[in-house]
């Protein structure tokens, strides 16, 4: 399962190639799938902060996420405020609540109009079942217009087999 530590070396990437003085990210209504000029609206409106374990920082991110599989099948991912999330794929189907024990860490770093989110739950390794959900996305005008995705991966560990899923949504 990832940890909080990934993403900070995921982080420090992604904020290593965004330095410029470009103007601001878009704005417009909606979220949800395709070239969505509200799903980056609301992105850029969250908190800006660093490594936050605080479950208020990410309730920005309530909201439904529709995308694809890399293989093409459709994907949702609905969160609410409180974290608790429904994840469906092809090859998992996932609804989860955060527990006390719940790993958080969320992300917003904006830097000339690039903007990096990173989202991550986590159970701890020892639960059974473990789950795990990672949200990143990088976007601005230091971003290959091609790269401008938001990537949700679920994952499911119980009894010693792991279940996961990729989900990509077009910003």
């Amino acid at each position: 399962m990832n940890r909080p530590t990934t993403h900070v070396g995921l982080l420090a990437a992604l904020l290593l190639t965004a330095c410029s003085g470009a103007p601001s990210a878009p704005t417009g209504p909606t979220t949800g799938g395709g070239t969505d000029q509200a799903l980056r609206a609301k992105l850029v409106a969250c908190p800006t902060v660093s490594n936050s374990s605080d479950p208020t920082a990410s309730t920005c991110l309530a909201g439904t996420y529709t995308g694809r599989t890399p293989a093409g099948a459709a994907c949702t991912l609905s969160v609410r405020t409180d974290g608790s999330y429904d994840y469906v794929s092809p090859t998992l189907t996932s609804t989860y609540t955060p527990t006390p024990a719940t790993i958080r860490l969320f992300s917003h770093q904006a830097s000339g109009g690039d903007n990096v989110v990173l989202w991550n739950l986590s159970d701890p390794a020892s639960a059974d079942p473990a789950s795990s959900l990672d949200l990143s996305v990088a976007f601005g005008p230091n971003y290959d217009t091609l790269a401008r995705k938001l990537e949700l991966k679920a994952e499911r560990v119980q009894g010693g087999g792991r279940t996961s899923s990729t989900c990509i949504v077009d910003i």
